[in-house]
């Protein structure tokens, strides 16, 4: 729009100067030819002055305005044309070069009018060009476009606007081909994942039916493997079923007050049975109860699998423990153990899906920390780990106090 008003005024600009120029001329050449007739005419005058001295002023001005109508004869002998109805006393070629000047300009005018329009259209048809490049390029999934928007005209916001398209195109590839390599390994690790426990059950499944005499021990302990393999599987597809809500968005959490306390005594609830298991005794210590804005199912679910995780990496004899605090600006959960800890190698990587650490259970399936990450992600927090070899681990759940929505 920019560029077509740009050429507009220059139209009107050329148009305005050349109607300037023209009136000038013409101007001029007019005013040329009304003093030559006025020279003529005085020249008359005196000479009729001087034929006849007698005669006044006031007389020869009335001969000079009478109407020229009237008048009869041959004047061309005096270099006069009457013909028209009108006198007009021949003046040389100002007439003739007052056309050919008005012309003239009116011809270089038109040429200029072409050669600017032609350079304009020229100049639009190889910018469309440019752009039809561009798109038959991202047609074909180039995106190393060259898009030259420095100016201000509507081609040139057009470029800048399939730049920012191009961009965007550029990393929704780059992020599909991301989630596909994902979905990849997250499939191989889940049949993976899969694969162990299901042989398991079907390997000892044949051992009972081929064997109808089998001990009621060996059988008892068979059918607790198989229960325990069927739990672990169970576990596996719910944790996967929970982080693909998470993903896709169709988990919709309802947000409420919730008491810190009640939180944290909902998952030592949760996990103290372990705790039971492994002798590991959990500590709690909150100074000030106060208030998080979460959803509580969830949240404690994000807890509860971070309580988990230090507990089976803590021996026995040792303890988690589990504090809260709030300042002015967040509010924080903090679980902590003393266990075998985590190595610089391994803690980057605890809450990447279907990460295992060198010290992790044969049981685990790495996914327990990434799916309380994404909670607390999806809770509008954020969490940290730290951690040393034969100290223990610390794990740190901040949440603004005032959630942005």
């Amino acid at each position: 729009m920019k560029s077509t008003s740009k050429f507009v005024t220059v139209m009107l600009v050329l148009t305005a100067l050349f109607c300037i120029a023209a009136a000038v001329g013409v101007g001029a050449g007019f005013n040329a030819v009304r003093e030559s007739n006025d020279k003529k005419i005085i020249a008359v005058a005196e000479k009729v002055r001087e034929q006849y001295p007698d005669i006044s002023e006031k007389e020869l001005a009335q001969i000079l305005n009478s109407d020229t109508a009237v008048i009869k004869g041959d004047f061309a002998k005096y270099g006069i044309k009457s013909d028209s109805g009108w006198v007009d006393i021949q003046s040389g070629s100002y007439a003739t070069i007052t056309i050919v000047i008005a012309t003239a300009g009116v011809c270089v005018f038109g040429i200029l009018l072409c050669v600017v329009f032609i350079r304009y259209c020229k100049k639009q048809k190889r910018q469309r060009l440019e752009i039809v490049k561009c798109l038959e390029k991202i047609n074909n999934r180039e995106y190393d476009l060259d898009l030259d928007g420095s100016t201000d005209d509507d081609m040139s916001l057009l470029k800048q606007e399939i730049q920012k398209t191009t961009v965007m195109l550029r990393e929704y590839a780059d992020n599909s081909m991301r989630e596909k390599e994902i979905l990849k390994n997250s499939l191989a690790d889940i049949s993976h994942q899969l694969k162990t426990p299901l042989t398991s059950i079907l390997i000892t499944t044949e051992n009972i039916l081929d064997d109808d005499d089998m001990p009621v021990k060996i059988r008892r302990d068979f059918v607790m493997d198989i229960a325990h393999n069927a739990h672990s599987i169970n576990f596996l597809v719910k944790s996967l079923l929970t982080l693909s809500m998470l993903d896709s968005g169709t988990v919709e959490l309802k947000f409420k007050k919730e008491s810190v306390n009640k939180i944290i005594d909902e998952c030592i609830s949760r996990t103290e049975v372990l705790a039971d298991i492994r002798d590991v005794r959990i500590e709690k210590t909150v100074k000030n109860d106060f208030s998080l804005d979460c959803d509580f199912r969830w949240i404690c679910e994000a807890v509860s699998n971070i309580v988990k995780n230090c507990i089976e990496h803590t021996d026995g004899g040792g303890y988690v423990r589990i504090s809260a605090e709030r300042n002015s600006v967040y509010s924080e959960i903090i679980i902590s153990d003393n266990g075998c800890g985590i190595s610089p190698k391994d803690l980057p990587h605890i809450f990447e899906r279907f990460y295992k650490a060198q010290n992790s259970s044969p049981s685990s399936v790495g996914i327990g920390l990434s799916l309380a990450k994404s909670i607390v992600e999806k809770t509008g927090g954020y969490i940290t780990a730290d951690s040393k070899l034969g100290v223990g681990s610390t794990f740190k759940l901040r949440f603004l106090n005032v959630r942005l929505r």
